[in-house]
């Protein structure tokens, strides 16, 4: 089934091997494949723009993986020395957000004693890479690339409004549908990627 594919998943292995060898402190962590598919994806779908030439398109999105994971915060997400104390940090950060933003869901989240990290620790981590078909998740990743300098800051409003596209649905007399909410959430919204990053963009200015 997969033999049509078989250059491009070794492209894909190449990028990571090498950025693991390269970068000891990350190695190479669970997702990072996931960011890898959609650069190259979206590489490969230029790939006129080099000259049909797929070695030179592979050492670019190489290099645009090494730069986002090298160059962000998203680093500190996923570094491997201390990296619990970062992620920690990271992750109450976005909790801070969500009480001064969303207080009701914040305090339905803290009252069945559910730890960011098993729901939006996937969602940065990842770049809500599992959350979006490729075509929703364009705009989202093109609107983070503008805010390169605040990348990880920025997502956590994105990860915010997703929280806000489902806060009439959760409770905290329900800890079990609150949950399964959370941890699948973009099965209980309608995708509508222009509102989100509408959404995300006024709190940002408000912040």
């Amino acid at each position: 089934i997969v033999s049509p594919y078989h250059n491009q998943m070794r492209r894909l292995e190449r990028i990571l091997y090498i950025f693991a060898q390269l970068n000891s402190t990350m190695s190479y962590s669970q997702g990072f494949n996931e960011i890898a598919a959609v650069i190259y994806y979206v590489f490969s779908n230029a790939i006129e723009y080099f000259k049909n030439d797929y070695i030179q398109m592979e050492a670019l999105a190489f290099y645009f993986f090494q730069t986002l994971l090298g160059s962000t915060k998203l680093n500190e997400l996923t570094t491997m020395n201390d990296g619990s104390v970062m992620v920690y940090n990271r992750l109450s950060n976005f909790m801070d957000l969500l009480k001064k933003h969303l207080p009701k869901s914040y305090d339905i989240i803290k009252s069945i004693n559910l730890h960011p990290i098993h729901f939006s620790y996937k969602w940065l981590t990842l770049l809500f890479a599992q959350n979006y078909f490729i075509p929703d998740l364009m705009p989202i990743w093109d609107t983070l690339i503008v805010h390169f300098d605040d990348f990880i800051e920025y997502a956590n409003y994105i990860a915010l409004i997703q929280i806000k596209m489902v806060g009439n649905q959760i409770s905290k007399d329900d800890d079990t549908k609150t949950i399964e909410i959370l941890t699948h959430i973009n099965q209980y919204f309608e995708c509508d990627v222009k509102k989100i990053l509408e959404y995300a963009q006024l709190y940002w200015d408000a912040d």
